[in-house]
């Protein structure tokens, strides 16, 4: 294996690098300001439909909250009933061809 020489020995075999010439820099005639717009600064963005939009959104979700506090706020106002739900008995079942009985009447009706 060849040993290598440390970068700092100067290696007189080794073709040098040439450097590239530096770039000329062509200047231009300013433009008038009337041709130019200024980019520097962005534009103010105007109204238009998403605008609108966001408008309607917004409407739409503070009506929504005022009628979800109004049916919250009547929650406490009457109490909920308890639910109820009758089974026909176990292994009944209805004839065949025959639609199922209806449902027994609710005790206390």
């Amino acid at each position: 294996m060849a040993r290598r020489k440390p970068a700092d020995e100067d290696d007189d075999d080794a073709p040098k690098k040439k450097k590239k010439p530096a770039r000329k820099v062509v200047e231009e005639d300013e433009p008038e300001d009337d041709d130019v717009e200024d980019y520097s600064k962005p534009k103010k963005a105007g109204e238009n439909a998403y605008t609108g939009l966001l408008a309607i959104a917004f409407l739409g979700l503070a009506g929504a909250a005022v009628l979800l506090f109004l049916d919250y706020s009547e929650l406490n106002e009457k109490p909920i009933p308890a639910p109820t739900m009758t089974l026909p008995a176990l292994g009944a079942t209805a004839p065949a061809g025959q639609p199922a009985p209806p449902p027994a009447p609710e005790p206390g009706n």
